[in-house]
């Protein structure tokens, strides 16, 4: 039951954040986030951390950053997905769930905690792993450079050879 001072709905995590950086705040309100896969391609081999990129600090991807290669020039009506590159050069892979915030599994049952709607694949260095304390995703070490991708019609996404569902199953209709 609503109290005096609640509010009719509250904003995603993600949306919070965004609308707290240094971007023009009005433009996030009421937009969908979408998955096109704008920018498809590959990885190269090495160590990656797999899940919420949000999770990771910005001592190794800055916020606003992050927030400016998926929605460049504060464009949240052509929200950008697949592989992206800092301004530094480093290539990472993001997309939308399908289903927003929540925990998400691969086909490994590896959890994959989501307050930001998105998932991803950063690269981490020998000294960064290191520093990572508990995380909220997985490492996994590429042998080859891999490709990423999303299905938007069954939400998984796909780093290399590991694939989450992003998609809730309530079941066949025709159980029930």
């Amino acid at each position: 039951m609503p109290t005096e001072g609640d509010t009719p709905f509250e904003l995603n995590p993600f949306i919070e954040l965004v609308m707290q950086s240094n971007a023009n705040k009005a433009m996030y309100q009421d937009v969908p986030l979408r998955n096109p896969n704008v920018n498809p391609g590959a990885l190269s081999a090495g160590i990656y951390y797999i899940g919420d990129l949000s999770y990771l600090g910005d001592e190794i991807l800055d916020w606003d950053e992050y927030i400016n290669c998926i929605a460049p020039n504060n464009d949240w009506n052509n929200v950008q997905s697949g592989i992206l590159k800092t301004s530094k050069g480093v290539p990472f892979a993001t997309f939308s769930t399908w289903c927003g915030d929540g925990v998400y599994y691969d086909q490994y049952n590896n959890d994959y905690g989501v307050d930001s709607g998105r998932l991803g694949a950063f690269p981490l260095t020998a000294d960064q792993l290191k520093e990572m304390d508990e995380p909220l995703g997985n490492f996994v070490s590429f042998n080859r450079d891999f490709t990423c991708g999303y299905d938007e019609e069954t939400g998984v996404m796909r780093f290399g050879n590991v694939f989450i569902d992003t998609k809730p199953y309530y079941g066949d209709d025709e159980d029930e």
